[in-house]
């Protein structure tokens, strides 16, 4: 079956809102105590992907990966939150369904949002990633990305240690995130 990448639309936020919290079981047990990770919802993440894509000109960029009739991820980004990093944009987020992983789909989502936030403007990028969460990290690492920041996230119900990652040169973020030749 054929990996097809393409700009999210409102349609897509039930299917996003699933990724999202499937995501969070499958990547975050033994990170993340289980009544966080257990207190997601699909419908409150339907309802926050929903206010993020309805708006005219939305500040975040979403792309959604299909695997046949069914989105097995998605990544999201814009501008930069708060001054941890130089960077002008940010990756939100980005989750893949353990099912569709390690086909090249990360790599092809994380290049079609740095195509989408260089279409905007942006130059760099940066996101944080849990610093417990090695696979993760070694995946951000395998495109480039260089540790930019560190820091306690205590903005939740629980501290949780974080580390950025950051690319200089979205073009060059490209180049690397490229999908693999079928």
């Amino acid at each position: 079956m054929q990996t097809r990448i393409r700009p999210a639309t409102i349609a897509d936020a039930e299917a996003i809102a699933l990724v999202h919290v499937v995501g969070w079981r499958e990547s975050y047990r033994g990170l993340v105590p289980d009544r966080v990770i257990d207190g997601q919802s699909v419908a409150g993440r339907t309802a926050t992907w929903r206010r993020a894509l309805d708006a005219e000109r939305p500040a975040t960029s979403v792309m959604v990966a299909e695997l046949g009739n069914a989105v097995v991820g998605f990544a999201a980004g814009g501008p930069r939150r708060g001054d941890a990093f130089s960077h002008d944009g940010e990756l939100y987020a980005i989750y893949v369904r353990r099912i569709a992983q390690g086909a090249g789909i990360g790599r092809a989502l994380v290049c079609d949002l740095a195509g989408a936030l260089a279409g905007r403007g942006f130059g760099t990028l940066a996101l944080w990633v849990l610093r417990d969460n090695l696979a993760a990290r070694q995946f951000y690492i395998r495109l480039g990305g260089r540790v930019v920041a560190e820091r306690i996230d205590d903005d939740g119900p629980v501290k949780l240690a974080e580390v950025a990652y950051g690319w200089n040169d979205l073009a060059a973020l490209c180049r690397r995130g490229a999908r693999p030749a079928a």
